[in-house]
């Protein structure tokens, strides 16, 4: 009886001990495959950026007649590949006050989204801090939680690309934060608008193919950002 008891305890401690290492392997992987998508994507983005196009975009961000920060969004562009990147911050009271820091990353190649990052920060607090890349015909996401598939086909726009790109013939725009693709509705002549799944709405205004304000409409407030001359 002894031995079987102390077989029995030897086996489960064998059981977690392969589980504890089939976990450190796996994390392991995840975190090898990261890098090493990280740095074919940049060895191709340096590559590619020698005979690149380069535009930026800046925006005020208001409210009524207050400014209350800034959004600045850069696009380069190559032969085959274009890389998209926001930056922006924002300071809005509401009882107290709120600093929203954002950063967002994208990469096409051949016009397809092979990667793309996503950093959002309020107060001290981050509120995404996620990776989605593409392999095998399907996305994966890394928010440093969890690693989910995203079973999308392949994407070709993000929402970083309504600022370069009104989007006349374009039905779906994909959302790195809600992790899907969402509907664009067109309002008026170059104006469209985006229901969110949370209820929040943007609308996208366009001059000469290019977004000059968008319109972010919230629960507890509603903000703009207005293109610079």
């Amino acid at each position: 009886m002894l031995f079987r008891l102390t077989h029995a305890k030897m086996k489960n401690q064998a059981q977690k001990i392969l589980s504890k290492k089939k976990l450190y392997l796996n994390t392991i992987s995840r975190q090898y495959f990261y890098f090493v998508v990280t740095i074919v994507v940049t060895e191709i983005f340096i590559a590619s950026s020698l005979f690149a196009q380069r535009t930026q975009l800046n925006y005020k961000v208001i409210q009524g007649s207050n400014e209350l920060g800034w959004l600045k969004l850069e696009k380069i562009d190559s032969a085959n590949t274009s890389f998209l990147q926001s930056d922006s911050q924002v300071k809005k009271r509401i009882i107290f006050l709120f600093t929203i820091i954002e950063h967002q990353e994208a990469y096409f190649l051949d016009e397809v989204m092979m990667k793309s990052y996503i950093f959002r920060k309020i107060n001290d607090d981050i509120k995404e801090n996620k990776h989605t890349v593409y392999g095998n015909n399907y996305y994966t996401v890394n928010n440093k939680k969890s690693v989910e598939r995203v079973l999308l086909g392949s994407i070709y726009h993000n929402q970083l690309s309504l600022y370069f790109l009104e989007p006349v013939n374009l039905k779906q725009i994909y959302s790195d934060s809600y992790q899907r693709l969402l509907n664009i509705e067109k309002e008026t002549n170059h104006v469209y608008k985006i229901n969110f799944p949370d209820g929040n709405v943007n609308h996208y205004y366009y001059t000469n193919g290019i977004c000059s304000k968008v319109k972010v409409e919230r629960s507890l407030f509603t903000i703009e950002f207005i293109l610079k001359p």
